[in-house]
C-alpha cells in the first residue's frame, strides 16, 4: 500500500503492508513495490504530476485499474466509477474478481520505508530528516500534523508518519500553497479538541505566521514548529542548480521576536534533535500554545526529486533522475 503526498493519512502508515509515498517526494520503497506488481489498483488517486514524478515510467507499463469518482489524470486501462461514498462496497467487487482469477498481493514482512539518498548538511549543523524524524517519534497519538508548503513540506511527507490511533496529516499541496499550515492548523485543533502541530518553514510564516496570534488569544493547545532556513529554501535550491547563485534572507531569530511581541507564548529555539524532542514532548503536557524554531542550513537538500542534483539519484537504482534535473542546457543560454 502507497499514498499520494496530498492522501498521507488515507491508510496507517504504521501497517505491516504500507511502503510509503508516491511521487516527487516519495519514497524508492514505493517505487520498487510498483516494479515487483503486474497490477496497480489505485483508489480515488488520480495520480497528478506531484504524485507520478519518478514513477510514471513503471505506471505506463503496467496494467493499472482505478476505482474512483473521477478517473485519474493517468491513462488507467479500467476504470470503475464511484462515488466517495461507495468507495468501499466498489473495491470489495474489484477484489472478489481478482480473487477469481487468482491474483494475489504482494506479502510483506513488516513496514519497509526506504529514503531518498539526500546528503547531510557539510557543518555538521541539523538536517531536514533529523528535525522530521524527532517529530514523527515525539507528537501524541490521535493528534494532527499540518506540514506546509516547501522544502519543509516535502520533509514532513518523507519522514512523517501519520500519527497512530486515526491521527490525521494536511499539507498545503493545492490547498492555498505557502502559509496555508497555521490557519489549517488552528481549525484542525477546533474540529478535534486535539493538539494540532504545525510544521512551516520561514517563508511560509511570512505569508501568514501572525496568525498564531488567534492561537495564542485562545490558548490553543498547537505546537509551531517553524524551519529557519534564512530564504525560500525551494526556490533558492531552483536558482543554485539553474543559476548557480542563491537570493536568502538575512538571519532572524524567529522564536525571539515572536516572543517578545506575544509575552503568552512559550517560544525557543532547539538547536539539537534531543532538544526539539524534549520540547515537543512538553507541549502535550499542558493546553497552551508553543512555538519551537529549528535552524537548518539554506543549501541544505530536502528530499525532493526534482531539487536533488542528478549525480546523487544516479547512485540510487530506486530513485530514477527526474526529466528536468540535468539543467546544463538551461545554463548555457544568456
Amino acid at each position: 500500500m502507497a499514498v499520494e503526498p496530498d492522501a498521507m493519512d488515507a491508510y496507517d502508515n504504521h501497517a505491516p503492508n504500507f511502503v510509503g509515498v508516491l511521487g516527487a517526494m516519495g519514497h524508492p520503497s514505493a517505487r520498487e513495490a510498483i516494479a515487483r506488481a503486474d497490477l496497480c489498483l489505485a483508489v480515488g488517486a488520480r495520480l497528478g504530476q506531484m504524485a507520478t514524478t519518478g514513477i510514471a515510467d513503471l505506471l505506463a507499463a503496467r496494467t493499472l485499474l482505478h476505482v474512483g469518482s473521477r478517473p485519474p489524470w493517468l491513462t488507467a486501462q479500467h476504470h470503475v466509477p464511484a462515488p466517495s461514498s461507495a468507495l468501499t462496497p466498489a473495491i470489495h467487487q474489484v477484489t472478489a474478481c481478482l480473487s477469481r482469477r487468482r491474483m494475489r498481493v504482494a506479502a510483506t514482512d513488516g513496514p519497509h520505508l526506504s529514503h531518498l539518498p539526500v546528503p547531510r548538511p557539510s557543518r555538521g549543523q541539523l538536517s531536514y530528516r533529523d528535525f522530521a524524524e524527532a517529530i514523527s517519534a515525539s507528537v501524541g497519538a490521535g493528534t494532527t500534523v499540518v506540514a506546509d508548503a516547501g522544502n519543509t513540506g516535502s520533509a514532513a511527507v518523507h519522514y512523517i508518519r501519520t500519527p497512530a490511533e486515526n491521527g490525521r496529516f494536511i499539507l498545503a499541496l493545492g490547498m492555498g500553497g505557502m502559509g496555508f499550515s497555521f490557519g489549517a492548523g488552528i481549525g484542525a485543533m477546533l474540529a478535534t479538541g486535539k493538539r494540532s502541530y504545525v510544521i512551516a518553514g520561514d517563508g511560509s510564516f511570512l505569508m501568514h505566521g501572525l496568525e498564531i496570534h488567534t492561537a495564542i488569544e485562545y490558548r490553543m493547545p498547537i505546537t509551531f514548529i517553524i524551519v529557519n532556513n534564512d530564504g525560500n529554501a525551494a526556490c533558492s535550491g531552483r536558482e543554485r542548480l539553474i543559476l548557480h547563485q542563491a537570493n536568502i534572507f538575512r538571519h532572524s531569530t524567529l522564536a525571539g521576536g515572536i516572543g517578545a511581541m506575544f509575552s503568552a507564548i512559550d517560544a525557543r529555539r532547539a538547536s539539537s534533535v534531543s532538544t526539539l524532542r524534549s520540547m515537543i514532548e512538553e507541549t502535550d503536557g499542558d493546553g497552551g500554545t508553543h512555538l519551537i524554531e529549528v535552524c537548518i542550513p539554506n543549501d541544505a537538500h530536502p528530499p525532493y526529486l526534482p531539487l536533488l542534483p542528478a549525480e546523487i539519484i544516479e547512485q540510487h537504482p530506486t530513485a530514477p533522475a527526474v526529466p528536468g534535473n540535468d539543467l546544463e542546457g538551461y545554463r548555457d543560454r544568456d
